[in-house]
């Protein structure tokens, strides 16, 4: 392929928080006597909780991570005190010391002493090799389809599974650790 020439699909990397495990993590893992092998027995599992954390948006479209301590208050909030249905109340998240708010129904970070435009907020626990080798985050609609999917996988056993996201958008997972995903190229990027 010449370098002008595109591919008809792009195939960057997809992986998890949880799961994005390389050769060397499989070793590391292996010598503490933990086995990544796919499951061997109906006792056995590899299906974790998914990892989750907050991230914020940038003016740029890149995407930057809550400390660990706010993320925790992003997550506490959003599963103890989030109304369902129409009974949504504004629940405020102080975070970066203050400095600024989180609106989790709007999900929006808000600066609190300054006057600045409100920044997108998403609970993120999937995650793909975006332009530029840039990591983005699944929103979280996609993000918890792969979750299920995934889960499925595991639990069946069933290599590849396709999933399909939308817009000709598809994920392929071929085993516990890899997996890839196919994007539709526009007449814009070919």
């Amino acid at each position: 392929m010449m370098d002008g020439d595109k591919a008809e699909n792009s195939v960057p990397e997809v992986c998890s928080t949880p799961r994005s495990i390389t050769h060397n993590t499989s070793e590391a893992f292996e010598s503490m006597g933990i086995s990544l092998s796919p499951i061997t027995s109906p006792t056995t599992s590899l299906l974790l909780k998914p990892s989750v954390h907050w991230y914020y948006s940038n003016p740029g479209g890149s995407w930057n991570p809550f400390s660990y301590r706010d993320s925790e208050k992003l997550e506490k909030a959003y599963t103890t005190r989030m109304p369902t249905g129409s009974d949504k109340v504004q629940v405020q998240v102080s975070t970066d010391g203050g400095r600024y708010d989180v609106n989790m129904s709007a999900r929006q970070r808000i600066p609190v002493y300054w006057d600045g435009l409100a920044s997108a907020i998403r609970r993120c626990s999937w995650f793909y090799r975006g332009n530029n080798d840039i990591m983005q985050p699944y929103n979280e609609d996609k993000a918890n389809v792969l979750e299920e999917h995934y889960a499925t996988a595991m639990k069946l056993k069933t290599f590849p599974m396709r999933v399909e996201l939308g817009n000709g958008e598809a994920v392929i997972i071929n085993s516990h650790t890899m997996m890839v995903q196919y994007t539709q190229l526009t007449a814009e990027s070919a």
